[in-house]
């Protein structure tokens, strides 16, 4: 920000222009606003990446989508084309796979699933910054050798479970 405010002030002692001595307080004014009401927005929505669970394994997670020939024509798809379902599993991992954690959303869900359901509450355009969270799940991490013995738990949020 500091680079923003002396980039002018420097061009200008390039170019070997006269500094001007006035103080612009209209569009100063207007550019501490501008910079007060993006500092706040910040302080108010902050990006907080997720807890990091309590278990013993590191968590691994992987998403691919599975299709269902037999429902045609569902959620908008046309009348021929069969339900497409994206699923995402997490499980147990032996390690990170040399991987960073995962971001709560991708940019694709951004844009889609979080823009949606900010737009339900009319503020769809500050959903879309929880892409930079991140959380505890390293994907397409390789999966625990034991990991057969553990009990497996299914999970369908069903509408609006994933806030």
């Amino acid at each position: 920000m500091v680079d923003t405010l002396f980039l002018p002030l420097g061009l200008g002692l390039l170019r070997g222009t006269p500094v001007s001595t006035d103080i612009p307080y209209l569009s100063g004014s207007a550019y501490a606003i501008l910079a007060l009401l993006a500092g706040s927005l910040l302080h108010l929505f902050p990006i907080t990446n997720l807890p990091a669970p309590s278990g013993p394994f590191i968590v691994g997670m992987r998403t691919f989508e599975m299709t269902d020939e037999t429902r045609k024509g569902l959620f908008g798809v046309g009348e021929n084309d069969p339900r497409r379902l994206l699923v995402r599993v997490w499980y147990p991992a032996e390690g990170t796979g040399g991987g960073k954690p995962a971001p709560y959303f991708n940019a694709l869900e951004a844009k889609s699933t979080a823009r949606g359901l900010g737009d339900l509450a009319g503020v769809g355009f500050l959903n879309v910054y929880q892409r930079h969270a991140k959380t505890n799940s390293y994907v397409d991490a390789p999966n625990l050798v034991e990991a057969e013995s553990l009990p497996t738990i299914l999970f369908s949020h069903g509408a609006f479970g994933q806030l």
